[in-house]
């Protein structure tokens, strides 16, 4: 079991590396390429992209890994379910960018078309989710490696012809669609697909499903959409307010601290299901092995800090180049989100293993809130720089400080708490390798 743990935790994390070290290669030759100004045209696609990913998702990442894991006699009928329901909310989403475009005109009608597909293939992600209950995740690396590596080409291409922007956002969405489908594929290619082949799956069955999901997910929809505006509505606002090419060089700044930002979710997704059996089997143990984890993935982002802070200029300076210079500030700003990113990703574990739904909505919500006011006030004072300052604090108030609102997680925020000293729980693992070595080294002696 342990084994099968491991290797989909390893899988998940390779998955969003390989995904995040596509992005960085790609950021850094656009940023070049393109200038400050269409690399910030660029960017607002990939942030509007994101918004409109959180409607098509519908907040049904953990919940429908968690019934996968849960219910095995049961993973055929959800499957059917979670299928509709990503679809319903697909063409659903699709509508409501079309709605908003005829209103705001806030993005050019091919922009529209491309996330219009992209919300469509959005049905794939339920297969990925299945993967990650079953630990199965090797196949959609091994083929989502394939897709990768001809976008890179066609990336190179477009560069070398001297194409415009519109490529490139063309481009983008054949990249998301080709990594939504690669979920599928692998479901195809895997064992799982023959294990649920002779399932029942009736049809009431479906719709008890469809109904739970939908009661469970929307405040998960709403929670997404909120984090996804305290995570990303500075650079809405900075675009708006500032303009393409502020935002360009803001998009540098947090470029690397991004990079970061794929562990925690990968790390925490991929034990979903290990710990969502262990709480039912055995709570004091997950409690014990849950708070060890915690301190571990802080003890990640404290180093992670550290490396930014005193290589973080001459990274930018020589991945990006001079135009970008302005952006280290904003980096040394950005760099303290890694910590409560941590946190609330560890947090979100013991939230969907207890369905507390509404909690993480409340704490989602509450942090947007905060960051569009801050943004608003900071932004036309401090520039791009109070964007950073705004999120920063948004994001230690929803992974940290709003934990200690609810008695329904006393025990988190003792985890959280000390979590908060992950450095320390590194120097003592650190001193019991080195006195294993030194033990190991002694009985060699000896023998």
């Amino acid at each position: 079991m342990q084994k099968k743990v491991f290797g989909n935790v390893f899988f998940s994390l390779i998955d969003k590396a390989i995904v995040f070290v596509f992005s960085m290669f790609i950021s850094i030759a656009l940023a070049r390429y393109l200038g400050a100004s269409d690399y910030g045209r660029y960017t607002f696609f990939g942030v509007i992209y994101t918004f409109v990913n959180s409607f098509a998702c519908f907040g049904m990442q953990q919940i429908v890994t968690k019934e996968f894991a849960a219910y095995e006699n049961k993973r055929k009928a959800v499957l059917y379910a979670a299928i509709i329901v990503a679809f319903a909310t697909g063409m659903i989403t699709e509508l409501g960018v079309l709605i908003l475009q005829l209103i705001t005109g806030f993005l050019s009608w091919l922009e529209v078309a491309v996330l219009g597909v992209i919300c469509l293939f959005n049905v794939c992600q339920i297969f990925y989710y299945y993967l990650t209950a079953t630990y199965q995740l090797k196949y959609v690396v091994k083929i989502k490696n394939i897709v990768l590596i001809w976008m890179v080409v066609i990336y190179i291409v477009l560069i070398m012809n001297k194409a415009s922007v519109e490529w490139f956002i063309l481009v983008y969405a054949l990249k998301e669609c080709g990594t939504l489908g690669v979920s599928f594929l692998a479901f195809l290619c895997s064992r799982e697909k023959e294990k649920i082949r002779y399932q029942e799956a009736a049809v009431s069955e479906i719709f008890f499903i469809i109904g739970k999901l939908i009661h469970l997910c929307l405040p998960l929809l709403l929670g997404g959409l909120s984090v996804t505006i305290y995570m990303k509505i500075d650079q809405v606002m900075i675009k708006s307010m500032l303009g393409e090419e502020q935002l360009g060089i803001y998009s540098v700044g947090i470029k690397l601290v991004d990079a970061f930002f794929f562990i925690p979710p990968a790390v925490t997704a991929g034990l979903l299901p290990y710990f969502a059996k262990q709480y039912m089997e055995e709570p004091t143990i997950f409690w014990t092995r849950y708070e060890r984890f915690a301190s571990a993935l802080n003890a990640i982002a404290y180093m992670y800090v550290i490396v930014l802070a005193v290589l973080g200029k001459w990274m930018i300076h020589f991945l990006y180049g001079e135009e970008y210079a302005e952006a280290y500030k904003i980096l040394m700003v950005t760099i303290w989100t890694v910590i409560p990113v941590c946190m609330g990703c560890m947090r979100g574990i013991f939230l969907s293993i207890m369905e507390y739904s509404g909690l993480s909505f409340f704490f989602s919500i509450a942090a947007a809130v905060m960051n569009m006011a801050m943004n608003y006030l900071m932004i036309p004072v401090f520039g791009a720089l109070g964007a950073a300052i705004a999120s920063v604090i948004s994001y230690w108030v929803q992974g940290f400080m709003l934990t200690f609102i609810s008695p329904k997680l006393r025990q988190m925020t003792k985890v959280q708490w000390k979590s908060l000293y992950g450095f320390i729980f590194l120097i003592k693992e650190i001193k019991v390798m080195y006195k294993n070595v030194l033990c190991s080294l002694g009985k060699g002696v000896q023998d």
